[in-house]
């Protein structure tokens, strides 16, 4: 038996039992130097000095030999189908990745032969379906479309969406731009937020270039998602084309969509 009790200088002695059994030694070739443990003659085995050396009265331990290897340890193995006789031994376990099931510990029988692997009843790995979650909010959405003559050189209105409720919206105004004349001209549109006490905020402006005879171009005003609309504003689309023509027209989708605030956090 094993005892362990503490020195002055604050070693460890382990005491075993005389008779130390014959096996490899420690020691070094040449003398005492780089032994890794010392064993006196009445049997206690020692820690080496600093410098590898036996303490006085002790020499080299010389230990058992090794003993035989364990036995293997077990074994997870998976596939997409139920674990099969053939394959795994004892103390295995199987995961059914397409079923989510484990099987095992498995067993091994040999009566009658041939041997085989008996893997169980499966334990499903999926746990029970939680409480539905609450319901979130909807969101509420609002159109407008309008179509309007440009006038030339002149900012004009091209839609207006009135928002009464006030919250976080998400606003995208598309504006369609025809021009029928065959030089070139320039559109400059803006997203606008007109407050009842007269305040205007700029959302978003976009450049677009068009030329040709009858030609049309696509102008797409998004805004970015989060932007707070107090009651009763009015979303704008203004345009204005540079050497408008007769005939020329710009039509404007506005799309506000109302989000929900959940903890203080915009949620689109």
């Amino acid at each position: 038996m094993m005892h362990l009790k503490q020195i002055a200088a604050g070693a460890i002695v382990a005491v075993v039992a005389a008779g130390v059994a014959s096996g490899a030694t420690y020691a070094a070739t040449t003398g005492t130097a780089g032994a890794k443990a010392c064993v006196t003659s009445s049997g206690n085995l020692k820690l080496v000095n600093g410098n590898g050396s036996c303490p006085s009265g002790s020499s080299p331990a010389v230990l058992g030999a090794q003993g035989p290897a364990g036995p293997a340890g077990a074994t997870i193995l998976s596939g997409a189908v139920p674990p099969e006789s053939n394959i795994g031994v004892a103390g295995d376990y199987y995961i059914d990745t397409a079923t989510h099931f484990i099987y095992g510990p498995a067993s091994h029988h040999c009566l009658p032969l041939p041997c085989t692997t008996q893997w169980g009843k499966g334990t499903s790995l999926t746990g029970p379906t939680g409480p539905a979650g609450a319901a979130g909010a909807e969101a509420t959405a609002y159109q407008s479309y309008h179509e309007s003559e440009m006038p030339n050189g002149q900012s004009t209105d091209i839609a207006t969406l009135p928002l009464v409720t006030a919250g976080y919206y998400t606003i995208t105004a598309t504006v369609d731009a025809e021009h029928s004349g065959n030089d070139t001209t320039t559109w400059s549109c803006e997203l606008l937020g007109a407050e009842p006490d007269g305040t205007t905020q700029n959302y978003v402006e976009s450049d677009a270039s068009l030329q040709g005879n009858g030609a049309a171009s696509n102008v797409t005003l998004p805004l970015v998602a989060g932007v707070e609309v107090v009651a009763g504003e009015k979303i704008v689309v203004n345009c204005q084309e540079d050497q408008a023509k007769k005939g020329d027209q710009a039509d404007a989708v506005i799309l506000a969509t109302k989000m929900s605030v959940i903890g203080g956090v915009f949620n689109p």
